[in-house]
């Protein structure tokens, strides 16, 4: 008696996800998939339509990799136990940089429109999610960041001002981030608007 040929898992992409993720970092997971194969797990609802992972859901899909489902109803932590990579490897240690590094590359890139549509004040500030409303043309505009241009240097720096009561946020992302990589990251954001750049 042959086996009764098993259905290919359908995990859909959400439409409206909340993360925004740039070239980079579509780029990055989809390295990581090519050379260090899947890790994390990803979260979708009963109808097959991804929670969270939307990411590398999309890269994994590109690149063909076969889809594992494992239901439940969340009183389990479902844990991905990679057999064939041994803690202190080079594998190992690459993996948890590569994952902690791309996470890095999508943070703070949200699709506000969606979660201001989907999320009140309350909630959005129970996860810590929250949207200034000025842009940084308004800023610019209004004289609060200090333009510091020296025309015998191939950089130059602008300053911004915060509100105070996000001062040890902003602290702790420039001691665990860095301020080239801050400062690369909005670069990536402005390039990313402009059509032809």
């Amino acid at each position: 008696m042959s086996k009764a040929k098993q259905e290919k898992p359908q995990i859909k992409l959400d439409p409206r996800n909340y993360r925004v993720h740039t070239e980079e970092n579509k780029t990055l997971l989809a390295q990581s998939l090519k050379e260090l194969g899947a890790g994390r797990s990803i979260l979708a609802s009963a109808d097959g339509t991804c929670l969270a992972g939307n990411g590398i859901l999309e890269q994994a899909l590109k690149q063909k990799i076969p889809l594992k489902v494992v239901k439940t109803v969340g009183d389990e932590l479902v844990v991905v136990q990679r057999m064939d990579i041994k803690d202190g490897t080079q594998e190992a240690k690459e993996m948890a940089l590569a994952d902690n590094a791309i996470s890095d590359t999508s943070a703070n890139s949200w699709n506000q429109e969606f979660v201001e549509q989907d999320f009140k004040d309350e909630t959005r500030q129970k996860w810590h999610l929250e949207f200034t409303d000025k842009t940084f043309l308004d800023e610019l505009e209004a004289g609060h960041l200090q333009n510091a241009i020296n025309s015998n240097s191939d950089i130059f720096s602008i300053t911004f001002n915060f509100p105070k009561e996000y001062e040890e946020q902003v602290k702790r992302a420039l001691k665990v981030t860095g301020r080239d990589i801050l400062a690369k990251r909005i670069l990536d954001l402005i390039l990313a608007e402009e059509p032809n750049a």
